[in-house]
């Protein structure tokens, strides 16, 4: 994405709506009041953002902050929140807002295959996969000599993708 001067987070979708909000709102809209926000670079802006919109009036939200300045990504965060308390080792679903999600009951259809999942085989954690993704390039096949011998524009890549939605 290059070098943004705020957190992803707060990238508008449409103006005056961020990717934290359509997440915050695609949750709202299936029941859920409790969030955790896990954050780190430029937490500041994503604070005042919450403060300003009025979430915490709206629903019971934590902030958890990663005090660690190396870029450890977003499991050492999750760890750093779990250390402190913040999130309760009990059932929890983990949303990262830069991947958007369009089934609106996707949050509910998580739980329940989560929940069958850990009565059948006792799991722990369960992702959610789309079956395919379209890849946003063209691609192209060379021949021995370099020689283009096929083109497809924006081909769909048929492996199992990670949509960053999780139930533990």
């Amino acid at each position: 994405m290059g070098k943004i001067d705020r957190p992803k987070a707060l990238l508008e979708l449409k103006e005056g709506w961020t990717l934290l909000d359509n997440e915050i709102e695609f949750f709202a809209k299936c029941g859920f009041k409790n969030f955790v926000l896990i954050l780190g670079h430029m937490h500041e802006q994503i604070e005042d953002h919450i403060e300003n919109v009025g979430y915490k009036k709206r629903f019971n939200l934590q902030i958890s902050v990663d005090p660690t300045t190396e870029n450890w990504g977003k499991r050492k965060a999750l760890k750093y929140a779990f250390d402190q308390g913040i999130i309760k080792r009990e059932r929890f679903i983990v949303s990262y807002p830069d991947d958007l999600k369009f089934d609106s009951s996707l949050p509910l259809k998580l739980i329940l295959q989560h929940l069958s999942f850990v009565n059948k085989y006792e799991s722990l954690g369960t992702i959610t996969l789309v079956n395919g993704i379209e890849f946003p390039f063209g691609v192209a096949r060379l021949n021995g000599e370099g020689k283009v011998i096929s083109f497809i524009e924006k081909p769909l890549v048929d492996t199992l993708t990670s949509i960053g939605l999780y139930a533990f």
